[in-house]
């Protein structure tokens, strides 16, 4: 990155510099200093002022606000005015209040970031949006799912693999005419690592190495409907950093899914040991979307259809 400004560490809120929202160490191009700003308000500004004043054109920006993260509670409730306050009266002393609040608080600044900007940016610059993980079990749990009619599993969400830890939106929007017939939604599942093909290929650039993702931009311009991808894979390990199997002590998950069948396969229980079959887990999205009916107990598969067996050994 040309200019860089984050916090680093996703509010360390232990340890000898502890951190939240309203006190935390921000790196600018390398210098550290303390703010005291409510956080996801000091990114997005930041964010419009380099814009406004980046003579390189055109520009890539990458705006990471950090909601919605923990800690959730006292003091670390948005500010006044940027949540409905009368919907969420105890977001200081209930982290689920606080985490809705923190959710309006963003619609509220990105509704700042888009009106500080002239219209001439909107119109020639295409605006890629997305989450990084489901939302925390306790939370959702509480949540009836509008599909179902019943609540979430309390054990499906972030930190885990299974859909609602690692299925998020990705929504593109463009003021002008650089995405054609919007309003569109694609079914076929794409991946976080379609976002750098996709920027490359509006910019005119070959990449001098090969990328594991593909393009979206057919999509965008509506030139393709076809999928991108037979499956797509997402992963959950720690401790973080751990590149092999045998250093993922604490948690180790992966799955693969093709926007229908999901494999899933836990490895936390046998890190130094050989894959099992039992520990693999196959899940029909389409008829079990939370995921509660593992179509391969105990590993094993002989009650699968011909059309499930394809699915799985696909993946």
């Amino acid at each position: 990155f040309g200019h860089f400004v984050s916090q680093m560490f996703n509010w360390q809120t232990g340890g000898s510099n502890p951190e939240n929202y309203y006190d935390w160490d921000k790196n600018t191009n390398g210098v550290v200093t303390r703010e005291n700003e409510y956080g996801p308000l000091v990114c997005v500004r930041e964010c419009i002022e380099w814009i406004k004043s980046a003579s390189r054109r055109p520009f890539y920006a990458w705006l990471a606000p950090y909601s919605c993260h923990t800690p959730l509670n006292t003091p670390n409730v948005p500010p006044a005015g940027t949540y409905d306050a009368v919907s969420w009266p105890n977001a200081a002393t209930v982290p689920a209040d606080n985490f809705k609040a923190c959710f309006e608080a963003i619609d509220f600044y990105l509704a700042r970031f888009a009106a500080e900007l002239p219209a001439s940016v909107w119109e020639n610059t295409i605006v890629l949006l997305h989450a990084d993980n489901g939302s925390p079990g306790p939370f959702a749990a509480a949540e009836i799912d509008p599909l179902t009619g019943t609540t979430y599993p309390t054990d499906h969400f972030k930190d885990t693999t299974f859909d609602q830890g690692v299925r998020v939106p990705l929504i593109a929007y463009n003021a002008g005419s650089l995405i054609v017939s919007p309003g569109r939604t694609i079914a076929h599942p794409v991946h976080i690592v379609d976002v750098m093909p996709t920027i490359l290929e509006y910019l005119g650039i070959t990449a001098d190495t090969t990328l594991h993702g593909r393009s979206l931009k057919g999509y965008l311009d509506n030139t393709s409907s076809a999928a991108l991808h037979s499956w797509v894979y997402s992963e959950h390990f720690l401790p973080n950093g751990a590149s092999k199997d045998r250093d993922r002590t604490l948690a180790n998950n992966w799955m693969t899914y093709d926007g229908r069948y999901v494999l899933l396969y836990d490895f936390t229980e046998e890190i130094h040991g050989e894959a099992s079959p039992a520990l693999f887990q196959f899940f029909d999205l389409d008829a079990d979307p939370h995921q509660l009916n593992n179509l391969t107990p105990g590993g094993v598969t002989s009650g699968l259809s011909v059309a499930q067996a394809s699915a799985r050994t696909a993946m």
